[in-house]
């Protein structure tokens, strides 16, 4: 594999954070005190001596009908007729309201109020480069479900994934978010004495095609950084090589966005729609004119800013144009790239990939290797959402890339999921096979990365 590999540094960089959590209850009336908690199963926490309004967390009653509300502990929280609880001494209770008409419907939460920390008994909470930390340790109901959020000026702090992962990049304070339904915690991290990140290399692999310059920071956790140099200056890949990052750089040898300076010059040559990305049509690879520009023009101006190699999307032309002319045309773009001198990483391409291993017995001359997407992870197109790939799916894209390993390329995998059962079969996968692997949190592929579904380097 033609990775470099940079400085591995495996000492343990200790860091201090003292998280100051500030959470409420947030509902159609003004909000007080202090919720800590607030579960999938519809139980809360509140801190003792604090008030918080629950009217908002029942079904929403007819205008004008009257309403109940009791506790069945008094002792331990009670609750005014508008619906304002006020925790009284550790404990649990049940904070029931009844609907005065129509049969007397009742719905009912549970309460649990918990000692209020001392300000200076803050927790302490250790942590260290290469490991991941979870939100949902902080939190007292394992069953929480939320989504998480970091502050603008957090995301240079703290790496956040949408379930919650995080990982540190430097000092300073970093204000996180969780949100369940109409609820929010609110937690306030403060970073102290930690070495920047930029040079460290905790994940092996992250493909951030949707991110933007900007971003770089949260990118230089990965080792192998996937990225479109067409946005990046030569001075921004240089600043990663240097700090010991191999940088390959998205080009897309078989379709054409709209987006792109040059559509205008290239689009005559398009064959037709590309399913699911409206921006982007097929292009005729046989065209000597789409070949030259490839090979002589946004080839060159890509290796020109230092980048290690390609990542050649949309191969799968001939899948949708099995065409002899489009598979030569492939040929064409594939060998000139790969006289480059550069690592040349197909993206997918199945179909035209195995066609050339049939005819050659090899994939030498075109290719150092192959990313896979999806093999056991699925897209929902239509509501944009992430599955589970059936078995069939699963089994044939397995066959494909074992067969790439057996022709003596490297195989990576791109996946899409939050799911920590699905990314842990990615992993076992992944281990068993000696495959490089990486989930992504979004579609777009966005940074920061998914800490929870990156292989550790």
């Amino acid at each position: 594999m033609k990775i470099i590999k940079g400085r591995l540094l495996l000492k343990l960089l200790m860091m201090l954070i003292t998280m100051q959590v500030a959470a409420f209850f947030l509902c159609t009336h003004a909000a007080a005190g202090e919720l800590r908690t607030v579960s999938a199963d519809g139980s809360f926490s509140l801190v003792a001596k604090n008030s918080a309004d629950m009217s908002g967390a029942f079904s929403k009653a007819a205008s004008g009908v009257k309403v109940r509300y009791e506790s069945s502990d008094k002792k331990v929280a009670t609750v005014n007729g508008k619906g304002i609880v006020k925790a009284k001494a550790p404990g649990s209770c049940i904070i029931k309201r009844t609907v005065l008409s129509g049969g007397n419907a009742s719905e009912s939460f549970t309460v649990n109020v918990i000692k209020p920390l001392p300000r200076d008994a803050q927790p302490q909470i250790r942590l260290s480069f290469g490991r991941m930390h979870n939100m949902k340790d902080f939190i007292e109901d394992d069953a929480f479900s939320a989504s998480f959020s970091v502050d603008k000026k957090g995301k240079k702090v703290i790496s956040l994934s949408e379930n919650g992962c995080f990982y540190p990049l430097s000092e300073g304070v970093a204000k996180i978010t969780a949100k369940y339904g109409r609820y929010k915690l609110k937690f306030r991290f403060s970073v102290k004495g930690v070495e920047p990140v930029s040079e460290e290399n905790i994940f092996k692999y992250g493909v951030f095609l949707g991110a933007e310059p900007a971003d770089l920071p949260a990118m230089r956790c990965y080792q192998t950084i996937v990225l479109d140099a067409q946005y990046y200056d030569s001075d921004m890949i240089k600043e990663l090589k240097d700090a010991g990052h191999t940088v390959y750089s998205y080009i897309n040898v078989g379709s054409i966005e709209d987006f792109r300076p040059y559509y205008k010059d290239y689009v005559k040559f398009t064959l037709g729609a590309y399913e699911n990305w409206d921006e982007e049509r097929w292009v005729d690879v046989s065209a000597k004119e789409w070949q030259d520009f490839m090979l002589n023009t946004l080839a060159p101006a890509i290796l020109e800013k230092g980048v290690d190699g390609f990542f050649v999307d949309n191969t799968d032309v001939y899948y949708n144009y099995e065409r002899e002319d489009i598979f030569e045309g492939l040929n064409v773009i594939l060998t000139g790239l790969k006289n480059t001198g550069a690592y040349v990483l197909i993206n997918g391409g199945d179909t035209y990939v195995m066609e050339y291993a049939k005819r050659n017995n090899t994939l030498d001359g075109m290719m150092d290797g192959v990313n896979q997407e999806t093999i056991f992870s699925s897209i929902n197109w239509n509501r944009g959402t992430f599955g589970k790939n059936p078995a069939s799916e699963r089994n044939y894209f397995k066959e494909y890339v074992e067969a790439v390993k057996s022709l003596g390329k490297d195989v990576f995998l791109l996946e899409y999921t939050t799911d920590t059962d699905v990314i842990a079969q990615i992993r076992d996968y992944c281990e068993a096979n000696g495959f490089t692997w990486y989930t992504s949190s979004t579609l777009e592929l966005l940074a920061p990365g998914n800490p929870a579904g990156s292989q550790l380097y």
